[in-house]
């Protein structure tokens, strides 16, 4: 028997690009929103922009700034205690404009423990995507009978309503809000007891 797959969402789970985003792009649009005014996904509202206006400060943050931007820490300690109890891929709905950038970050900070990356493509009007593995996130957790780490509760509720695994990381728009990420991870280990893959 195998640990349970762990599949991550990076935006906003492995990262805080949303935080990034608001310190950076955001800026032009809206001069001295800080990180803690966000509470919404997308936050059209507190930046006081169209979806789409939204989408391009997203895209020129990963573009601009991701490179640079550390891992959480709190994600990075759960990985360097608990790593060896599951095994993991990322799954993300970055447009192909900034996937490799983001599968990059990735390997650059958990290769370790992550691997593979598989990419759900967030469609943009200029970019063409002719082939896709996975028609959702859902899909892609289903196909391989893992378990979802995300921050959307969209999709969290689609693996959900489907019969598979999902956890909402802690983010101001879902229903963890109130929950600190050191207490989402203390109950994910109970939860999937992980104890028992330790070594």
């Amino acid at each position: 028997m195998n640990p349970p797959l762990l599949m991550w969402d990076i935006d906003d789970v492995l990262n805080d690009l949303i935080g990034l985003c608001t310190v950076t792009t955001a800026q032009k649009l809206c001069p001295g929103i800080k990180p803690e005014d966000i509470k919404s996904n997308p936050p059209l509202r507190e930046y006081g922009c169209s979806r789409e206006e939204y989408l391009q400060l997203l895209d020129n943050c990963r573009a601009q700034y991701l490179y640079s931007q550390p891992p959480r820490r709190e994600v990075m300690a759960f990985f360097q205690e608990w790593g060896n109890c599951f095994r993991s891929v990322t799954l993300s709905s970055a447009p192909m404009t900034t996937a490799p950038r983001s599968a990059e970050w990735v390997l650059r900070h958990f290769g370790a423990w992550i691997q593979s990356t598989l990419f759900v493509p967030s469609p943009r009007k200029t970019v063409t995507v002719r082939s896709c593995c996975f028609a959702s996130k859902a899909d892609a957790v289903l196909a391989l009978d893992g378990i979802l780490i995300d921050d959307m509760p969209v999709n969290v509720e689609k693996v959900r309503e489907a019969g598979g695994k999902a956890f909402c990381f802690p983010a101001p728009w879902n229903e963890n809000r109130n929950i600190s990420i050191n207490d989402f991870f203390s109950n994910l280990i109970k939860e999937l007891e992980l104890s028992k893959w330790k070594k």
